[in-house]
């Protein structure tokens, strides 16, 4: 069971949460197993707003449901993170998260990474860049300098 952090927007789930790979939701009922008795109820007296809304409502809570089964609460955010997302099961809960963010010319780099239920995390480096094949001398010594400094952060982290 998978939920894409990437692809979501606050409040929002994406539409193979709560899946599996054999058994895709098709509606709400298809997850059924995974709510509570309250939210069931809720979604029967809601079942006239039709069927996608539904089924993303209940993919929602079921994930929620299941999170809230997990201590997860507890770990505390990485060092340097500026925001987490939220937590997800593939073989073993993990969360995703965004550290600092350096501006080189046109460039920017930003610490990026993904943290493991024991706490550990794994960190990474993310250059975003309109045109990086046209960078100028000046340009081009912001981003090393940028990539640098960055490079530092994630070593004093490890």
């Amino acid at each position: 069971m998978t939920f894409d952090s990437h692809q979501q927007r606050p409040g929002q789930h994406t539409l193979h949460i709560m899946t599996t790979r054999d058994k895709p939701a098709h509606n709400w009922r298809d997850v059924a197993e995974r709510l509570t008795a309250e939210q069931i109820a809720q979604l029967e007296r809601m079942e006239s707003d039709g069927p996608q809304m539904l089924l993303e409502m209940a993919q929602g809570w079921a994930a929620d449901n299941i999170t809230a089964a997990v201590p997860l609460k507890e770990i505390a955010p990485p060092a340097g993170a500026v925001r987490t997302f939220h937590w997800q099961l593939d073989s073993s809960w993990f969360r995703d998260f965004e550290g600092t963010k350096r501006h080189g010319g046109q460039a920017y780099v930003q610490i990026c990474g993904r943290q493991q239920a024991d706490g550990s995390a794994r960190r990474w480096i993310s250059v975003h860049a309109r045109h990086l094949d046209a960078l100028d001398a000046a340009a081009a010594r912001e981003l090393a300098a940028a990539l640098a400094e960055a490079a530092d952060e994630i070593e004093r982290f490890d």
